[in-house]
């Protein structure tokens, strides 16, 4: 509730103790608490006790005035007293009790006098800020402004906690602040609000755009980013800062073990019923027994499609088939993964996209599935000559109607169309391009 003022109040009272006391009325020339402000207000209030004209107790706070046969004024808060700013145990005879602008409810002004009110330096720690007002406030009400500059970047859900008043979680729109909602040196201002419980961000607005765990991003420094991975198919750890980033690739992926059987030849063809890849997946083997010479459960083999039920694998993506000899026991498993399984227990890889590789979409229903790689090729074709020639005694190169014939000329070299330039020529087909380091999000 709102504090009220009004000028020239001023009544005695008789009573004693720390409790409520009773208002006497109005001393002549003044107003009563109840013809200034009204019952129900709570108002600034201080009483004196004298003796021998010196003040002997005395004491300032924020009262309730009630309006009564006899008039009230609750002593609800005390901001400072003779008492060691507790509340007054007053004795009998008269009291002074008037209204007046104690120091603690005046508003802030700094030095330029300029209004500051809410504002504070920031301390704690990035989701647990700690805010120091000039004038330590008794307790959160509805409608109390936090403002101040934050010290560093959160990471999640943060706290605020206004001279030891207790932490409120601040919100933003109902909603738990994201990571990097701030950052060093952010200003932000909010509002408490008594039904929640909550401090409401009214800046920012709106929080940073939360990134995905897992978004990829080009950069176009070799520079790493904090928060961010150099997405270059190197094994990294599970735990830690990756724990979220293992969860997206690994822990969330749609896959789950699953039994085949395999023949002793070389290539060795994998049976799975239905198995549904269709070539360059990747998958980790594992046994209840021994796998046959050629395979072992700690290699990352790509999938050479055969048929919708066998399958061969490859120790690369464009390899050959392995061929397996010796042999075979137990129960065999496959596991996919999107991009590699690391060591299999503490490690995991991540998308390997700097060397010199295109990204490509794929969509549900594609032939291609998630972190398959394909070689460059060129689109198959023919060309067409524009004349011909009889072939020279002896030379037998192409047959045509009316007899043996050859293309006009031999081809040497690959020269230029006369309009579009010379061709430029190198060990793969590729656009122009320009090279940008590509990050993963942790």
């Amino acid at each position: 509730m709102t504090i009220k003022t009004s000028d020239r109040i001023f009544e005695t009272t008789t009573s004693t103790g720390t409790g409520t006391i009773n208002l006497a009325g109005p001393v002549a020339g003044f107003k009563s608490f109840v013809d200034g402000v009204g019952g129900g207000a709570k108002v600034p209030y201080t009483i004196t006790q004298s003796e021998g004209g010196e003040v002997i107790s005395w004491e300032c706070g924020i009262g309730t005035i009630t309006d009564a046969t006899v008039d009230t004024l609750s002593r609800n808060t005390i901001l400072e007293s003779s008492n060691s700013n507790a509340p007054v145990n007053f004795g009998a005879g008269t009291k002074n009790v008037y209204l007046g602008f104690v120091a603690d409810i005046v508003p802030v002004r700094d030095e330029n006098l300029n209004l500051i009110e809410g504002f504070g330096p920031i301390t704690g720690t990035a989701n647990a800020l700690v805010l120091t007002l000039p004038v330590a406030p008794k307790g959160y009400s509805d409608g109390m402004i936090i403002r101040g500059f934050a010290t560093a970047a959160n990471t999640g859900s943060a706290t605020i906690n206004a001279n030891g008043n207790g932490a409120k979680t601040m919100k933003i729109n109902g909603v738990d602040l994201p990571a990097n909602t701030f950052v060093a040196g952010t200003y932000f201002s909010g509002v408490y609000r008594s039904s929640t419980g909550f401090v409401e961000l009214t800046t920012p607005v709106q929080a940073p755009l939360a990134i995905p765990t897992g978004s990829i991003f080009m950069f176009p420094t070799m520079l790493i980013p904090t928060g961010f991975l150099k997405s270059s198919g190197q094994a990294v750890s599970r735990l830690g800062d990756n724990a979220a980033l293992f969860k997206t690739l690994v822990t969330d992926a749609p896959f789950t073990n699953q039994t085949f059987t395999m023949t002793i030849a070389s290539p060795a063809v994998f049976t799975k019923s239905a198995h549904g890849f269709y070539g360059g997946e990747r998958v980790r083997l594992s046994t209840t027994g021994a796998l046959p010479t050629g395979f072992n459960n700690s290699t990352d083999y790509y999938v050479l499609y055969l048929t919708a039920n066998t399958f061969s694998l490859s120790s690369t993506f464009d390899g050959t088939a392995i061929a397996s000899t010796g042999s075979q026991s137990g129960v065999h498993s496959y596991l996919q993964s999107y991009f590699g399984l690391g060591d299999g227990s503490t490690t995991f890889n991540l998308p390997s996209l700097n060397d010199d590789q295109f990204i490509r979409g794929v969509d549900s229903g594609s032939s291609r599935t998630i972190g398959t790689k394909q070689q460059d090729a060129f689109q198959g074709h023919q060309h067409e000559y524009d004349s011909w020639n009889t072939p020279n005694a002896g030379n037998s190169n192409t047959t045509g109607g009316g007899g043996t014939q050859r293309p006009r000329g031999n081809t040497v070299a690959i020269v230029s169309d006369g309009i579009n330039g010379t061709p430029r020529v190198s060990s793969e087909t590729r656009p122009k391009n320009v090279a940008l380091l590509y990050c993963i999000k942790q």
